[in-house]
């Protein structure tokens, strides 16, 4: 039978040999490898001696021969280039003269090289021994402790001096000396910061003199100075999250001056729940010498604000609208838990509508379309209880129909000759220049049975005014009645007793400086007959948006002044639209207090002879002062009144007006002037028959004018 592997003594056998072997061959291969590495710290150091001679040849093309030593320590390269091991020790010096001398080693090998060596020499290291040889005597000097210190003020300067020896080992003295700004001192004096000492410690020996130094700073031990404004931080609940808790921090430090504020300089301790209450929260900064200050900051923390509430629109700008549309929005950085909306309608309210609150992000559609003045209140709250509330400006709406009244007046302004004093004109608009204005008609006498007068103002007034009507000539207070005018009032009537005036006189506003526009001046009377022909229909409409015009044949066409003129008896339609657009119901009415033996004429087309103005249509242009239009008739002007000129648009300044009736003199004349703004001048004759009639407009050359026609009223 075949046996199968070693028995236990054969094995024995061959470990004993095995171990035979390792025991001859190790000391073998740990010789090789120490021959090895001996061999190669020898050129490590032909490349350290080369690099030393590169080193001398660059000081000499450079011109900056010295005296140079490199020290070697194992883990860093002296200024040298070379490839190779570091050694763990030792130096490479370099004369003036390009000597160069090594002892180096590798805690194995020490290197040697000599003045008056040719090659470097191996030997076994041993600590001591490795120096070069004509340097055994030349001093080494090193520090105790720490080549710079930073010292606090007011800190003690501990000296711990330095480590003098020879190369190979003796030791010697030194000498200290202390420097402050290149300046010998005695002893470091860490009174006051800012200060730098150099401290020099220096040996001799063996002809050679070497030196140490230490640099000394005192620096402060003040920490910066944390300050905040302000110191105690309020915010809204919703306002923690987006805080910037470096707001109004500053630093300071009396060596570093400001010091930036952020995250990297400034370290804060603490948290703001998001709770009501008191917080305080550590601010903690350091200057660059490590001095460490802390501060305390108070934070308190009220309710949150509430939703942001807005309006599509704010209001309809004072303009009225027949109706309108608006979106109302609650945002918020919280979540929304309610909002809600309450119109109020001319003062009035209609009560509180909730809107369904989710999200961050909540609105609602209001649509307005009854007449009146609206303001919308918003309420909204967040999930952290805050509430905020708004109110728009007004919405005016105006759906509802005009409604209009009419009545028979004689308009004095702006058709009858008036004087003025102590207030002046400027188209509608009059201004005052002291406390006692006047307007003066002197024409009334040709109205019969007067009963009252009314001021119809172009807007309303804006502040409260006296007004006084003197009905009786001369004038008196007897024979006055005044009333005060109220601020927004757009007119103010009077009765008078009835009866026939001569004059009428009107004080409007009692002080310097008011201003005010006026639409028309009318008396009323109770006589249905008159030898004029200035009798209108007036409209007044109602209509809480206002009236924006009239039509007096049932809306065929419209205009903006509420008044007819009527030069015989004749029927009107009536009606008036508001300035959001509705339409009145029409108003059949009758004019019939025209006197029928009253006639009028238009002659303004007819055959007529200029001098001194040219005409463009119904456009003229004087050319001198003198301007004249000449009409003759082959029939004779007969029973004349009145002659009415009508402007095509109000004049834009006073024009003097004289109508001469053949034949020609100052004497056969009437004249009058016609008011700024005023599209109306009306003259009157004696009542004679003319064969020629001339009209002289202005009295200054380059005037322009527009005409719609020249109407003469003749007795029937």
């Amino acid at each position: 039978m075949k046996r199968k592997g070693f028995t236990l003594i054969e094995l024995l056998a061959v470990i004993v040999i095995l171990a035979i072997i390792a025991l001859i061959a190790t000391p073998i291969i740990l010789n090789i490898l120490g021959r090895v590495r001996k061999s190669a710290f020898l050129d490590s150091s032909y490349g350290i001696l080369e690099s030393g001679n590169l080193y001398y040849t660059s000081m000499i093309l450079n011109d900056t021969i010295e005296e140079k030593t490199f020290l070697f320590d194992g883990e860093t390269r002296p200024q040298l280039e070379y490839s190779g091991e570091i050694p763990k020790g030792g130096m490479l010096q370099i004369s003036v003269k390009g000597e160069i001398t090594l002892a180096i080693h590798n805690n194995e090998w020490c290197a040697i090289k000599g003045k008056n060596d040719q090659n470097i020499r191996m030997i076994q290291y041993e600590e001591g021994k490795c120096i070069i040889p004509d340097n055994a005597k030349d001093p080494v000097i090193t520090l105790n402790g720490k080549s710079v210190i930073k010292l606090k003020q007011g800190n003690t300067y501990q000296e711990l001096g330095a480590t003098a020896k020879t190369i190979d080992g003796g030791n010697l003295s030194y000498e200290t000396s202390i420097e402050l700004g290149g300046v010998k001192v005695d002893a470091v004096d860490t009174s006051v910061a800012g200060k730098t000492y150099l401290i020099t410690y220096q040996a001799s020996n063996n002809g050679k003199t070497v030196q140490v130094t230490r640099t000394v700073h005192i620096v402060d031990s003040a920490g910066p100075k944390i300050t905040f404004d302000p110191e105690t931080v309020t915010l809204k609940l919703n306002q923690v999250a987006t805080y910037n808790f470096y707001e109004g921090v500053t630093i300071t430090d009396e060596n570093d001056g400001e010091i930036e504020v952020n995250e990297n300089t400034v370290k804060i301790i603490g948290e703001l729940k998001l709770e009501v209450g008191t917080y305080e929260i550590t601010y903690e900064a350091s200057d660059s010498e490590g001095n460490t200050t802390v501060a305390k900051r108070t934070f308190i923390l009220e309710g949150a604000e509430g939703p942001i509430l807005n309006y599509s629109s704010m209001s309809t700008d004072n303009i009225w609208l027949a109706e309108t549309t608006l979106t109302v929005v609650a945002t918020d950085t919280f979540h929304i838990t309610g909002f809600s909306y309450e119109l109020v309608r001319d003062g009035v309210s209609l009560g509180e509508t909730t809107v369904e609150a989710s999200g961050k992000s909540v609105s609602a559609e209001i649509k307005l379309t009854e007449t009146g003045i609206y303001q919308i209140k918003l309420k909204g709250t967040n999930e952290y209880g805050g509430e905020s509330t708004a109110i728009s400006g007004e919405f005016k709406i105006d759906s509802s129909t005009p409604t209009l009244t009419t009545s028979i007046g004689y308009n004095i302004y702006p058709a009858e000759t008036y004087t003025m004093k102590n207030m002046t004109q400027s188209g509608n608009l009059f201004t005052t220049t002291s406390h006692d204005p006047i307007m003066d008609f002197t024409d009334i006498g040709k109205y019969e049975q007067i009963n009252g007068v009314t001021i119809h103002f172009a807007e309303p007034i804006t502040q409260n005014m006296g007004v006084q009507v003197f009905y009786g000539y001369p004038h008196s207070e007897q024979a006055s009645i005044s009333k005060p005018a109220k601020e927004g009032a757009t007119s103010i009537s009077f009765d008078i007793p009835q009866n026939n005036y001569s004059r009428l006189r009107l004080d409007i506003g009692a002080e310097t400086g008011l201003t005010y526009k006026i639409d028309r001046i009318e008396v009323h009377s109770s006589s249905t007959t008159t030898t004029r022909n200035n009798v209108s229909l007036f409209v007044k409409g109602n209509a809480r948006s206002g009236i924006d015009s009239y039509s007096f044949d049932g809306g065929v066409t419209w205009q903006k002044e509420n008044f007819k003129y009527f030069s015989a008896n004749g029927d009107a339609k009536v009606m008036v639209k508001s300035n959001t657009g509705f339409i009145s119901e029409m108003v059949p009415t009758s004019v019939s207090v025209i006197d029928k033996s009253i006639y009028a004429a238009s002659i303004l087309n007819h055959s007529s002879t200029l001098h001194g103005v040219t005409r463009s249509g119904n456009t003229f242009t004087t050319t001198n002062g003198d301007p004249q239009m000449v009409y003759s008739s082959t029939s004779s002007y007969k029973r004349l009144k009145k002659a009415r000129i009508y402007f095509a648009e109000p004049v834009t300044k006073n024009i003097y007006i004289q109508i001469f009736y053949a034949p020609f003199s100052e004497a056969n004349s009437t004249r009058g002037n016609i008011q700024a703004g005023n599209s109306y001048i009306e003259l009157s004759f004696p009542g004679g028959t003319y064969s020629q009639l001339r009209f002289d407009i202005g009295t200054e050359a380059g005037l322009t004018y527009k005409l719609s026609k020249i109407e003469l009223l003749y007795e029937g």
